[in-house]
């Protein structure tokens, strides 16, 4: 059976290490970028199952929200996973998006057992 694809999006290399860990764990293929633009192209290339994002990405190309715009024009079903510093699950910013849950950083022992159910599931 073919391993579950990942994408995660984070422009903190220490929260990318630390997840891709966590998840090639429960044994998923892990595909990490700290960059909005490369992301878009390894979604296109690996087609993965579930994408991990964080919303604020000041380095990068454009912000995780524009990232998930882009995702849903090419795939409107795929899991989503929305990282961030504050609350925005009830801001309205990702509302038509489908996101599948929200998480805030930094993430407590809980919210990783809530994220790798979410990935699981």
């Amino acid at each position: 059976m073919a391993k579950k694809k990942v994408l995660l999006v984070d422009d903190e290399q220490f929260i990318c290490d630390n997840l891709k860990s966590l998840i090639e764990r429960i044994d998923c293929e892990v595909f990490v970028s700290m960059d909005s633009g490369k992301a878009l192209k390894i979604f296109q290339d690996e087609k993965p199952e579930v994408c991990i994002i964080d919303i604020h990405m000041s380095e990068s190309e454009y912000d995780g929200v524009e990232l998930l715009r882009r995702i849903r024009e090419i795939d409107k079903d795929v899991k989503c996973i929305m990282l961030t510093c504050v609350d925005e699950s009830e801001s309205g910013v990702t509302k038509d998006l489908n996101v599948a849950a929200y998480f805030e950083k930094p993430l407590c022992q809980d919210g990783f057992k809530q994220l790798l159910d979410q990935i699981k599931g």
